[in-house]
């Protein structure tokens, strides 16, 4: 933040230097041409007013140019529809916190409805029942986790043009926060990592590889415990290669981004096998195949 202001600060010390010259030169050559002051003074306000705006113009341009490379470019996240099974379940949960309202008990509900909205995109809705569940335990590691979710792919989706991308990278670091604090609470829980794999992954921040590596190694540790549940197991194979994709894209030698591609498909083999079977797994397979798809066409140039 002391930063920010600083450059700030100096950007205005240097508009104000150039503006002040731009006044002087402006009144010299008037007065070397005879122009009444009146009109010179008209000539000076119209100079300096359009000097300021390109300034600013500029200066948008190139912050904005500045800050897309450093991954504040917007992201586009279409809803994704629920399948017949999923409105079941969701209208079932609904129902059972309308005929509880007022009582306690509901967090885990509130989490569950939480996490299926903001997997599919629906922001707001998510937000407003992880919040709930928040509510009633503001320690709720899932909750947590999804709420961070959520407010990172919101934020990711900003054009923030008028700040350059600052505002926008405030908000997804506020929700990289809160998914952090969700694995401090609970740092053996395999769905946390998952999420929080998935989730660095994708917003790419090059300051996040050290968490990417970490959940990496956790996983790949812990991946014989879970073979006995199929969907934990096809959320699992998705994260790492979401993770060795980011690797991939941050990887300075050749050699290492040989060996994390080799890793990337291995376990989009493994990941291939499953058969998508809600419009979720659809959208998760088509961006998987593209990841790879980009991967064999980089490592056969």
């Amino acid at each position: 933040m002391q930063m920010q202001i600083k450059s700030q600060f100096n950007f205005f010390i240097i508009l104000l230097v150039f503006i002040s010259h731009s006044v002087q030169s402006t009144y010299a050559s008037s007065n070397v041409v005879g122009i009444p002051s009146q009109t010179a003074t008209m000539t000076i306000v119209a100079n300096t007013a359009t000097t300021i705006t390109g300034i600013v113009v500029v200066s948008l341009i190139i912050g904005n140019l500045v800050s897309f490379m450093f991954g504040a470019y917007p992201k586009s996240y279409d809803e994704i529809p629920l399948d017949n099974e999923e409105k079941e379940v969701v209208e079932e949960m609904k129902e059972l916190i309308q005929s509880s309202v007022g009582s306690s008990g509901l967090e885990e509900i509130n989490v569950s409805l939480g996490e299926i909205y903001t997997q599919h995109n629906y922001f707001d809705e998510g937000k407003e029942y992880l919040e709930s569940a928040l509510t009633e335990n503001p320690n709720n590691p899932i909750g947590l986790a999804w709420l961070g979710v959520n407010e990172a792919k919101q934020a990711s989706q900003m054009f923030d043009w008028y700040s350059m991308g600052a505002h926008k990278i405030h908000l997804v670091g506020v929700a990289i926060d809160k998914i952090n604090r969700s694995v401090e609470i609970a740092p053996k829980n395999i769905i946390l990592r998952i999420i929080r794999l998935s989730t660095f992954s994708s917003i790419g921040f090059s300051k996040l590889k050290d968490k990417v590596n970490t959940d990496l190694e956790f996983l790949l540790s812990a991946s014989k415990e879970e073979e006995n549940s199929p969907n934990l197991l096809k959320s699992f194979y998705s994260a790492i290669i979401r993770g060795q994709f980011y690797l991939y894209n941050k990887s300075e030698t050749e050699s290492k981004k040989q060996n994390v591609a080799k890793i990337a498909l291995k376990y989009y083999e493994l990941y291939s096998s499953f058969v998508a079977t809600s419009n979720l797994d659809v959208r998760d397979k088509q961006e998987l195949s593209e990841m790879i798809k980009a991967l064999e066409t980089d490592t056969k140039s």
